[in-house]
This record gives structure tokens, sequence and C-alpha cells, in this order.
């Protein structure tokens, strides 16, 4: 693809942040330039309204034109409705830096910019020039590579369970999955806590407190039962959840631990109906 060049950008201009979410096929984000001044640790950035997270991270910027505007970098904490990319100038700059040694394995110093080759730094962990730490890329994730990401499990989950994965899936980061007359709720956190929570809602408390009593009571003597799902009251919703960490989603403990969470959503939905009047 070819690079943009930074004269030809303005806000305003229409861009897709590209990449491949996780055992999925792949997607764009759109959205336009919000600020070509953007900074961040002192490298020039490019600011979008497309979201940028995990799954399109490393990926191309790509203007209406089909020129690259940049690499999409990450959403800023306290901004999470704004993405950031490496400007196009830092890009071509790099490049040219690593064209000459291309093959190797190389980063650029996050402090001074310096291009760094690896087995050549004397200490790896740190910048020969100014002592800043760094990663090389061999050494990224590279447990989590051989790990199905949440995206394929849930992927294969879905699949399993015989659902079409576009009539499930309600965002980036969000699926619904019904199951006779419940549906549970699953969202994964990937920006702020990593961690994937899934809720198959029951019903409302009782607007009569001895009956809500009643229910607490039932749900607490049940909890006993329910390992590794659980119920939750936040305010007058119950739920039946089950919250993971993405590290450690696997297949293996997702497909019987969901199975169990959306079968008895299902016959408790029902039950806290028919035995406390427990309605939508």
């Amino acid at each position: 693809m070819p690079l943009a060049e930074n004269a030809q950008l303005k806000a305003g201009d229409e861009i897709a942040a590209i990449g491949y979410e996780t055992g999925l096929d792949a997607f764009s984000t759109f959205g336009t330039i919000t600020d070509l001044q953007a900074t961040h640790n002192s490298i020039p950035m490019v600011a979008v309204s497309a979201a940028v997270h995990y799954d399109n991270i490393g990926g191309p910027l790509i203007t209406a034109t089909g020129h690259v505007a940049g690499v999409n970098a990450f959403t800023p904490d306290d901004n999470p409705e704004q993405g950031l990319a490496l400007s196009v100038a830092s890009l071509r700059e790099t490049l040219e830096l690593y064209n000459p040694i291309k093959g190797t394995v190389a980063i650029r110093c996050p402090e001074c910019r310096s291009l760094l080759v690896a087995n050549e730094t004397g200490n790896p962990d740190e910048c020969p020039h100014c002592n800043a730490p760094v990663i090389f890329p061999s050494e990224v994730m590279e447990d989590d590579l051989s790990k199905p990401g949440v995206y394929e499990v849930m992927g294969k989950l879905v699949r399993g369970m015989w659902l079409n994965e576009t009539d499930v899936k309600r965002g980036m980061d969000n699926w619904e999955i019904p199951v006779g007359c419940a549906t549970t709720y699953i969202e994964y956190d990937y920006h702020k806590s990593g961690f994937v929570y899934a809720k198959g809602f029951l019903g409302r408390l009782p607007a009569d407190p001895e009956k809500a009593a009643a229910v607490y009571q039932f749900l607490l003597e049940e909890n006993e039962h329910q390992t590794p799902n659980s119920f939750l009251c936040v305010e007058n919703r119950i739920y039946l959840a089950n919250i993971r960490f993405m590290g450690e989603f696997y297949y293996g403990y997702i497909q019987p631990a969901y199975s169990a969470l959306f079968r008895d959503a299902d016959r408790y939905k029902a039950l806290l109906k028919e035995k406390f009047d427990c309605t939508e």
C-alpha cells in the first residue's frame, strides 16, 4: 500500500482502521482524523475517532484514497473515544532505517528512537544508548501465541451451539446468547480489566420486601451448587454470572462452564418466575 504524504492529510479526513479479529475474518472500524499533531511519549501520532484496540493494533490506518495514514496503536485510558495511530511520518522514517537490515529482528527505542537490532544490544533488556527498558518482538506474548484468544474461543463455542456468529454478536466485544427463555450477555472488557463477564438475566426482584428477602435466601442456598457460576444481584436485577480473566479463557474450561450457565439460566429464570413472581 502506498504511504500518504503528511501534507495531504487533514482533520476530518475519513479513515478505516484495518485489523484481523482473533479467530474471525478481517474487519474495519471507521471514523475520521481528529488531530494530526497528537503525541505519545514525544512520538508523533494521529488521533482518530475510529476504535483502535487489541484486534487491530499494528494494522494500517487507511484513507479514503487507499493510502496508509499511520499504524493503529492504542486507545488512551483517559479518552476511550479516541484512537491513536503512529503517524505516517514516523512510519516512513522507521522504514528508511529498517530497509538496509530488512529480515532481521529490530525495534526502535521508545525513548531515544535509536534502531536496535536483536542480539546486538549487549543487555537485551535495555537500550545501549539511553538505558531505557526495551522488549524485542520475539519476546512479546511468546507464551500467549499458543493460546486461543477470547474471540476464537467464543467463535468456537457459538458454532458448537449451531448459532450464527453474526446473529449473537452485539458489537466488537459483546455477545447475546439466547437459550430457552433466558439470554446471557457476555462482555469482554479488554481495554480496562481484561476480564470476560457472562451474565444470564433471570428477572427482577419482587417489589414486596418479604418476597425479595425470600428470593435472596433462595439464591444464597442455591449458590452452593453453582460452581464455577454464581448468582449476582445488581440493583433489582438477578443474574447467573461467570467472570474469567482473558488469560484463563480456555475452551476446555469455558465450554462446560458456559453450557451450565446457559442451561441453568433458562431453568432458574422459569423457576424464579413461577415460585417468586420475578418478572422481566
